[in-house]
């Protein structure tokens, strides 16, 4: 997912989050992997505040931080987008 730089901080990332995670939870996937930069504090920020495992592995920043959404069930108390 990236967002187009004229166009951050406008609610986009957190909206295309939320309509993904929807999506593949409706199509039965069990869990999104993903990798963001050290140093992209925004996405990191919307992970953490979206329930997504930040996983920091004490790797150089420009080889990224692994970022993990379990999807077992869906339950709407765990949505916060």
């Amino acid at each position: 997912m990236a967002v187009r730089s004229d166009c951050k901080h406008q609610g986009i990332g957190s909206l295309l989050l939320g309509k993904m995670v929807a999506y593949c939870r409706a199509h039965g996937t069990r869990e999104l992997v993903g990798t963001t930069l050290a140093t992209n504090t925004a996405m990191l920020r919307l992970a953490e505040s979206s329930g997504i495992q930040v996983l920091r592995t004490g790797r150089p920043a420009s080889e990224g931080v692994e970022l993990r959404l379990p999807l077992a069930a869906p339950n709407p108390d765990d949505v916060r987008w």
